[in-house]
Order: C-alpha cells, then structure tokens, then sequence
C-alpha cells in the first residue's frame, strides 16, 4: 500500500519560496540556486513577481536564476537589472554575465554602464570586462 509521495527537498524548497517568513524565502531562493534546480526557474520568477516588495527576496531570487544558469531565465534577468530596486538591480547585471555574448543581454549591461547607482555601474563593467566609461 502507497501512500502518498513525499516532496523532494528541491520541492520542499520551492513551495518555501511563498512562506510567510522572508528569511525563509531567502534562504530557499539561494539554496536553490546553490542546486542549480532547474525546476525551480519558473517558481522563483513567479516568486519575484509575488514578493515585489522584499528587496532581499527579489535579489536572492535573481542571484539563484543566474546560478542555475538556464537561458530561459535571461528575460527575467534583464527585467529585474531594470528595477528600481538597488540589490535586485546589482544582483541581475552581475547574474547576467554568463550570457554576456548575448545581443539582448550586451544591451542591458550597456544600458547599466549608465545606471544612476555606481555599484550597478561597477557590475556592468566587471560583467562586460570593460572600464567604465568617463
């Protein structure tokens, strides 16, 4: 007799994404990225859309998207490299550096070189191997 299946630990962690506890949420966004659980990409990007108003949410999310390195989290990326929130900001322009060969991705991280913030300046640059510009 079979009862009902256990979730996995990556499930475990990804129906935290959504506990009422932010550092719950945090912590489950980086262990996930930490597994490189693919599963988790579109959970953690509905997450960021849920968690809107949690700055630390939003940058572990986009740290993890980056870490699990699928191209299909890029869009996700580039949006949030555009928010209006700083870490969020810093942590997707640094998470985008794998794709940088990109033509979308080169764009943003164009763009960020001329950001209002000079930590998500600084970001772009290391991403792109360039100085920045005068």
């Amino acid at each position: 007799m079979s009862g009902p299946r256990e979730p996995t630990y990556v499930q475990k962690l990804i129906d935290a994404l959504s506990n009422r506890e932010p550092l719950t949420r945090v912590r489950a966004a980086w262990l996930l990225g930490k597994l490189r659980a693919a599963k988790a990409l579109d959970p953690l990007a509905s997450a960021i859309d849920a968690q809107s108003d949690d700055p630390e949410f939003i940058a572990a999310a986009a740290e993890a998207l980056g870490r699990i390195g699928d191209p299909t989290a890029v869009p996700v990326l580039i949006q949030l490299a555009r928010t209006s929130l700083l870490k969020a900001r810093v942590t997707a322009v640094e998470s985008l550096v794998e794709w940088r060969d990109r033509d979308d991705v080169r764009q943003c991280l164009e763009a960020a070189l001329h950001d209002r913030n000079a930590l998500v300046r600084e970001a772009a640059a290391r991403a792109l191997h360039k100085s920045l510009p005068s």
